[in-house]
């Protein structure tokens, strides 16, 4: 278990509202519905079970209630989003945007209280590592008032966030994130575009001829490497609905300019990686790595207006990966173990109805000489760190399960291979078989001479057989030396 408590959202083509970072490796966003009772929001949310409890104390309260012994309050579920960078190891809530549109955080985000950012919906592209567009608002808890929410953007995965639009839209991604286009949901008749990840937008109003119509959908290809949307027009006049194609190819002039140099002052790319806004502060550049490595990616710069679909660039030229030495947050629980709490440096702990894994169990359930015995760790599935720390689980050797009486129970236990057993098995049956027949012929001489002299008498008999055989031979030997008689 990584996460309790995911919230369903009816709609959702799989009903559960976490989503994966598209291009990132072990980054996932998702909503959780928390019970809120009053009490501190940021300590329930971060323990497992702990909505359990909390709903236990709140049926016992409402019986109370019922029987006249005091008052309770009906308890109401709020959404918040979370953000996991490491396959669902470890969560944290969605930091409050650095940048708004008014130069000044709402009111909301002045008072006491922590200030999170929390989204209704997102998108992300493979084709635009790091890029995430999220409409949702600021505060304590998600709103159920669509009108509360804005636009919002990350490039670094969803560690920072910057407010571009006020209100709610829809959202689409084109062509490596060069271009995005969003339709306003209070003024569903005009289409929006930036080049610029949102720092400036362009207005293109819908043509007259369509001036009775308004934009109920907006589409692209999945893999958001061309710069074609499809907008679905609708109208309160007319029945079924009207498909335009928008091209934003036209936004921009120029190809962009030298991808091998990415980062270089000339070059309209730029190198980023995942952990660039996790680092301790700049001066030191202590290395950060998700998921055992340090990836890089190539991505085109915000400020430079141009096409980097013309270079034809698919998701595997744009990034590169460096192993790093393992560290305790690579390693995930095992099975019948769990973290009690959702921060990264918590340890596996056994459920309290797991019974703790016993050598002497593992040995007498297999013929190997050697089992493995888990620490309470695995490897985060994904992860390719090398060498450090190693918490796998520990080979230990079986003594019962050496030595010749082991090799026999081996050789006839059920796990061995059957079709080798029923070979030694027929030629044990085959080797008895033949002493039992030997043996019976051998009794049988002897009782048919009716006593010992009799086989006696068989073995001089036989002894002078053989001598007489020899005088034969040596009879024909001379016959043969003898050349007159040929």
């Amino acid at each position: 278990m990584v996460l309790s408590d995911v919230h369903h959202v009816e709609g959702l083509q799989d009903g559960l509202a976490i989503r994966a970072v598209s291009g990132i490796d072990g980054m996932f966003i998702a909503n959780r519905a928390i019970l809120d009772r009053g009490q501190d929001l940021d300590s329930i949310e971060g323990q497992f079970d702990g909505q359990a409890l909390e709903a236990e104390e709140g049926e016992r309260a409402a019986e109370e209630a019922s029987l006249g012994e005091a008052s309770v309050t009906a308890p109401r579920v709020v959404i918040r989003t979370y953000l996991s960078m490491n396959m669902g190891l470890a969560w944290q809530p969605l930091a409050a945007p650095a940048q708004w549109l008014a130069g000044k955080p709402p009111s909301i985000c002045t008072k006491a209280g922590p200030c999170r950012l929390h989204l209704a919906q997102w998108t992300s592209a493979a084709s635009a590592p790091g890029l995430i567009v999220g409409v949702g608002n600021p505060g304590l808890r998600l709103s159920e008032e669509p009108e509360h929410h804005s636009l919002f953007i990350s490039r670094n995965a969803g560690v920072d966030w910057k407010q571009v639009l006020e209100g709610p839209h829809t959202v689409a991604i084109l062509s490596h994130g060069d271009t995005l286009v969003a339709v306003p949901a209070k003024a569903p008749t005009t289409l929006l575009c930036s080049t610029d990840s949102g720092g400036q937008w362009m207005t293109k109003a819908l043509t007259e001829s369509k001036a009775t119509y308004t934009i109920s959908g907006l589409f692209t290809h999945p893999a958001h490497l061309d710069y074609q949307a499809l907008l679905a027009l609708g109208s309160d006049t007319v029945t079924g609905a009207t498909v335009l194609t928008f091209n934003a190819s036209g936004l921009l002039k120029r190809s962009c300019l030298f991808p091998e140099g990415a980062g270089t002052e000339m070059s309209d790319f730029e190198k980023w990686s995942p952990a660039d806004a996790m680092e301790d502060a700049q001066t030191s550049k202590r290395p950060v790595c998700l998921l055992g490595k340090r990836t890089y990616y190539i991505r085109r710069k915000a400020e430079k207006p141009c096409q980097t679909g013309l270079l034809k660039l698919s998701p595997l030229d744009l990034r590169k990966d460096e192993p790093c030495l393992c560290t305790k947050i690579d390693w995930g629980c095992d099975i019948g173990f769990h973290r009690t709490v959702y921060t990264a440096g918590a340890s596996c702990e056994a459920f309290a109805s797991t019974p703790q894994p016993n050598l002497s169990q593992l040995c007498t359930g297999t013929t190997s000489s050697h089992v493995h015995l888990t620490r309470g760790y695995r490897r985060a599935p994904g992860n390719r760190c090398t060498g450090g720390v190693d918490l796998a689980p520990k080979t230990e050797l079986c003594p019962g399960n050496v030595g010749l009486a082991a090799a026999f129970r081996r050789l006839f236990s059920f796990q061995a291979n059957k079709w080798r057993v029923c070979v030694m098995f027929c030629f044990v049956l085959a080797l008895v078989a033949h002493w039992c027949r030997t043996r019976d012929e051998g009794l049988g001489h002897l009782s048919n001479n009716g006593s010992i002299a009799s086989a006696m008498h068989r073995i001089k008999k036989y002894g002078g057989d053989k001598k007489s055989l020899s005088d034969d031979e040596d009879e024909e030997r001379e016959f043969l030396i003898n050349g007159k008689d040929c």
